[in-house]
């Protein structure tokens, strides 16, 4: 948003020195300082959580504030839906889970029931069914984005946190304690997952499995 207002009051170009302007870079420098720190603390905790530690600070960052941040969409997506925007419908596919969280349902032409919003700020989410109701179990329901998805929604580089800060812990560990979301299910074209299901698992994938199961499940018991 704030890079937008940089754009839409010109100032890279003549008006740089402007009181405006010169708001709007104080306020860009102060939140991508937070970021940065906020990164940090995600990194050490998330990894300190995937290693079997404790996983309490990192459910906070990843489920509680996400939450705390995404209040707003419900209120705003009602108000003001031009400022949101509907995903291609391929990046629905992971907001249209069973109600065990098993499998992805799809429809006979490859489409799916639920959709996807973005807001205009790249980081709040909403998903909506069929008959447009708004979604809200963590199964299936919208979250609040660290980094926007695309570059359209903010600067070039957005894409690469989206995927670490946004993509990956959810592949790890799920939306919250009650997504219903399994690893496996939340992984279904990870090839070495496909290839251990083709074979059988052996000991040490039996092992391995049980090892990740154990961690999201410390991760799901910071929740309840």
């Amino acid at each position: 948003m704030l890079k937008r207002l940089q754009i839409e009051n010109n100032c890279s170009t003549g008006n740089g020195n402007s009181p405006s302007c010169k708001n709007i870079d104080r306020k860009i420098d102060t939140l991508e300082k937070l970021n940065i720190d906020r990164n940090v603390e995600f990194a050490k905790e998330y990894n300190k959580c995937a290693n079997g530690g404790d996983c309490k600070r990192f459910y906070y960052l990843d489920v509680t504030q996400r939450k705390l941040w995404n209040e707003e969409a419900t209120s705003s997506f009602r108000k003001h839906p031009n400022e949101w925007t509907a995903v291609p419908d391929v990046q629905n596919k992971f907001h249209n889970y069973s109600s065990d969280g098993k499998r992805i349902l799809v429809n006979q032409d490859g489409s799916y029931n639920n959709t996807k919003y973005i807001h205009q700020n790249g980081q709040m989410e909403i998903v909506v069914d069929k008959n447009g109701k708004i979604i809200t179990d963590d199964t299936n329901a919208g979250t609040y984005n660290y980094y926007g998805p695309n570059p359209t929604f903010g600067n070039i580089s957005e894409p690469i946190g989206h995927t670490i800060y946004d993509v990956a812990p959810y592949l790890d560990f799920g939306n919250s304690a009650s997504d219903k979301t399994s690893y496996i299910s939340r992984n279904p074209d990870n090839l070495t997952i496909k290839a251990l299901q083709k074979i059988g698992n052996t000991k040490l994938d039996e092992k391995d499995v049980n090892k990740r199961n154990a961690v999201i499940e410390n991760f799901k018991n910071k929740g309840k």
